[in-house]
């Protein structure tokens, strides 16, 4: 859970592999499965990726149809939630895939 975050505040090196250090140790699915990490740290990686990611969510509904779906309920507060509306700001992002 995310409780506070500084958009524009650099994460220091010795946090970030912290986090990769400990993501690395995660249990996966039967403790079988190996991680695979992508840490972006820059400005021009950030919008590369959410541009990407935004390109490939467009492709996705259009194949299987919920482009036609309607829109979330606003009202239950999902526009606050980190994902939504900050992700492609934040300082790093660092995800796992397995």
């Amino acid at each position: 859970m995310v409780r506070s975050y500084e958009l524009d505040r650099p994460v220091p090196p010795e946090v970030v592999d912290r986090i990769l250090h400990n993501g690395l140790r995660a249990p996966s699915a039967g403790m079988s499965q190996g991680w695979g990490f992508l840490v972006l740290d820059t400005a021009a990686d950030l919008d590369r990726y959410a541009q990407r990611r935004h390109l490939r969510g467009l492709q996705h509904r259009a194949a299987t149809g919920s482009a036609k779906a309607p829109p979330p309920d606003r009202r239950r507060g999902l526009p606050r939630q980190l994902g939504l509306t900050h992700q492609h700001r934040l300082a790093l992002v660092v995800g796992a895939v397995q």
